[in-house]
């Protein structure tokens, strides 16, 4: 990544655009890897954190997810669903407005209504694929969907049939350990808004009343 700044600066002529094509060559390496690249895909994440690198990994992920179904190539549909969990549009980056190359006045235009529709397509076309996957690439669908994508999609309501499935199976997630911190989320992002308590107390159970005489 320190090259592709490098040559962001100083491009090689006749092109005087940031090279994406780097970026694409780093990400297929990544998707087309025989077995999960944990180790590269962390380190990338912590570029993904400038604005830059960001929407140009986003807008390159739609063009390199796995043909057809996930559950027929399962190690590339890993790889990718890692990668798309990098993608963080997150309060805490866009105050940040850090960018790997800031010297490029073309790298310095993000836009979050733009790629928030991006990432709802991204979204959208994954989900389509993610028919009769196993619990692993189920599981991993789901903390991407909690963690990157539900804070901003268009219509959470229409995530409720998944994560109503994934209530069904009780997939382990670190991030939601129990059926109430799920349930929690779920709610406060699909249905009743704000009023997730209405939820939350649906699972939680009711102390014992007082005893009655019979």
């Amino acid at each position: 990544m320190e090259l592709v700044k490098v040559e962001a600066k100083n491009p090689v002529a006749p092109s005087k655009n940031w090279p994406v094509h780097r970026i694409r060559e780093i990400l297929e390496t990544l998707v087309n890897a025989e077995e999960s690249p944990a180790f590269a895909s962390v380190s990338y994440g912590k570029y993904c954190k400038n604005l830059d690198v960001l929407e140009i990994t986003l807008k390159q992920l739609g063009h390199l997810q796995p043909a057809g179904d996930l559950k027929n190539d399962p190690v590339k549909a890993s790889n990718f669903l890692a990668l798309f969990n990098l993608l963080d549009l997150g309060k805490n980056v866009l105050n940040a407005a850090e960018y790997h190359v800031p010297e490029k006045p073309e790298s310095r235009s993000f836009s979050y209504e733009q790629n928030r529709k991006k990432l709802n397509q991204l979204w959208q076309a994954t989900i389509l694929a993610s028919s009769g996957v196993d619990e692993k690439l189920h599981r991993q669908i789901l903390v991407v969907l909690l963690e990157r994508v539900i804070n901003h999609l268009e219509d959470p309501i229409q995530q409720t049939d998944f994560l109503m499935d994934s209530l069904h199976q009780m997939v382990p997630l670190p991030s939601c350990s129990t059926p109430a911190i799920f349930m929690k989320r779920m709610c406060r992002l699909t249905i009743w808004g704000p009023s997730w308590r209405h939820c939350q107390e649906s699972i939680r159970p009711l102390p014992p009343g007082p005893s009655r005489a019979v």
